[in-house]
């Protein structure tokens, strides 16, 4: 009966389609990953045409439900008609993380999206992250989305994927069998990475997803000719930089095509590798991009819970606007300059990434920012900013985690520089990955 539905509803007005939707909200997920896999086939111009219409859309939605813009508009003497293509987004100021970090309950739609929403928070940053809500529709188009880009490498991700970088605590890995996936826990990758190689054996999933960084550490437990037959098609990299020397080493070990991935938690973009490998499309459906001095400035299409309007999100990037040889007319982006290996290394070679460190300070209300800079494994200095001078709790939750296993010197301050934060700096991590 479902396939049915889909079948109608991928045909039908898309008045009949929001009805409908709003009574089986799963459906709601069928619309957005047929709209995605439509666009694919669109010209330029007809994708120009496309996000001008969802921008109109945005627009009206911010100037009735989102307290931020509809003073902004006030005060700017601005109407929603007065927004008919993306190049009258310059009408509006551009907008940076301390931006949304003193109006972020004011960016907050007042409109009853759905389910009890959700708080996710921005990593690039911890210390200082950003505090996002999305809703039930956000969630839905996440969820397409996902499986959309995942298409692109040939895989369907509803079949199961091995992802990296979960926090697990002190489990080494966690089958999700409702979801199809296995997640395996970083924290262990260089003591217990045997143990996820041989679930991969058993498994056979067809895809596996991670860090460039994850991914090595994992394939120094693969025989170099691949004879462990893992069956692999593609290994899908997230939110580092992903050298060639790196690619090629994962293709190597792990014996399928690495398809480079980009996205953020502000949800004003994303894009993905085709296999053809010119760059990364842009998914035209989930935001609209600019540049301010080579700067990623997005605008998001979809997230009606929590939208950023000409959001600067720190990302240097490089864009081409020609046809893919793939068919496809979206941009690409094929150069950022992001994250680099963002892990710490202890005494015994363990490995401790950003998202076991930024749950501690996250959780410390004393913490305003925080750095781990690293130069050689098992030492660490810790530069912070603090609401006060306390530094013991701190030092208690790092003995926590590391043992004995982690020195750590603790350095306070106010100066962090004006570049895009990095919250590790590791010189180690860097040279491991190279």
């Amino acid at each position: 009966m479902r396939n049915k539905l889909k079948t109608i509803l991928a045909h039908s007005p898309k008045q009949i389609s929001k009805v409908v939707s709003k009574i089986r909200p799963e459906l709601q997920y069928d619309l957005f990953y047929y709209d995605m896999k439509k666009s694919d086939g669109l010209t330029s111009s007809q994708i120009d045409e496309l996000q001008d219409k969802k921008l109109k859309a945005m627009i009206v939605h911010c100037s009735k439900h989102v307290p931020y813009y509809k003073k902004l508009f006030n005060d700017l003497n601005l109407k929603p008609h007065k927004f008919r293509s993306k190049e009258d987004l310059e009408l509006l100021p551009i907008m940076d993380r301390s931006d949304v970090i003193k109006n972020s309950k004011y960016l907050i739609s007042k409109k009853n999206l759905g389910s009890k929403p959700i708080i996710r928070y921005s990593s690039g940053t911890t210390g200082n992250s950003l505090k996002f809500v999305s809703g039930q529709t956000e969630r839905l188009f996440e969820a397409a989305r996902i499986r959309k880009q995942a298409d692109m490498a040939g895989i369907d991700i509803r079949k199961g994927h091995y992802r990296l970088g979960l926090h697990l605590g002190d489990k080494i890995q966690k089958h999700d069998v409702a979801r199809k996936t296995i997640f395996f826990n970083t924290k262990f990758l260089a003591t217990k990475s045997s143990i996820y190689v041989n679930s991969m054996i058993n498994k056979k999933y067809k895809c596996i997803k991670g860090y460039p960084s994850h991914l090595y550490f994992l394939s120094e437990a693969i025989n170099e000719d691949n004879s462990l037959n893992l069956g692999l098609r593609a290994a899908i990299t997230v939110s580092e930089n992903l050298s060639d020397s790196l690619r090629k080493r994962i293709e190597k070990k792990y014996g399928c095509q690495v398809f480079n991935h980009y996205g953020m938690t502000e949800q004003v973009t994303s894009a993905m590798e085709c296999q053809s490998h010119g760059g990364m499309h842009i998914e035209p459906l989930h935001g609209f991009i600019e540049q301010e001095s080579e700067i990623l400035v997005g605008t998001t299409l979809m997230n009606f819970s929590m939208p950023l309007l000409r959001y600067k999100t720190g990302d240097k990037i490089k864009i081409i606007k020609n046809k893919c040889s793939c068919g496809r007319y979206s941009n690409r982006i094929t150069k950022i300059n992001g994250r680099e290996a963002e892990f710490l290394l202890s005494k015994s070679g363990k490995i401790y990434d950003f998202f076991i460190l930024s749950n501690m300070v996250r959780n410390n209300k004393n913490i305003i920012i925080c750095q781990f800079i690293q130069d050689e494994p098992g030492y660490v200095l810790v530069r912070l900013k603090l609401t006060n001078n306390k530094l013991s709790k701190i030092r208690h939750n790092l003995n926590g985690i590391f043992k004995n296993d982690m020195h750590f010197i603790m350095e306070k301050t106010n100066t962090f520089g004006k570049d895009k934060f990095q919250f590790i700096i590791s010189k180690p991590a860097q040279k491991l990955i190279k």
